[in-house]
């Protein structure tokens, strides 16, 4: 029954929290960003996990799958919108100021003369305006 109970506390807390609505000044923010996708992540893996109760013999036994889906889109979602919406330098000068960032890694294939495909992987290191 514990585990019951603490899924049905993580479910309401999820539903609570997702219902509030805070005003964000900026109109696409890279939190806001991060966090819609971190919302809809939560969505689906809620739902998800709720659907995999429907291949499981006594689906009163496995409530916490919805918690765990649930928690694994939070996560996945928050992946993705950090991995889509950074777009910084690792050091960017600007207007005289000197800013440190955590740089965006892009993945990239290429295919040699061979035919083979190769993994490249880019980062902006440097970025200015002068």
């Amino acid at each position: 029954m514990p585990r019951f109970r603490k899924t049905v506390i993580a479910v309401t807390t999820l539903l609570l929290t997702t219902s509030l609505s805070m005003p964000l000044h900026a109109a696409e923010s890279s939190l806001k960003v991060v966090f819609e996708d971190s919302l809809y992540g939560g969505l689906v893996g809620t739902l998800v996990g709720a659907a995999t109760l429907a291949f499981t013999k006594h689906p009163s036994d496995h409530l916490e799958n919805i918690g765990y889906g649930a928690a694994v889109g939070v996560i996945a979602g928050a992946g993705v919108g950090v991995a889509t919406n950074i777009n910084r330098a690792m050091v960017e000068y600007e207007n005289g100021k000197l800013k440190l960032a955590v740089p965006k890694v892009i993945p990239d294939f290429h295919e040699t003369a061979k035919g083979q495909i190769v993994l490249a992987v880019k980062a902006d290191l440097l970025h200015g305006t002068f």
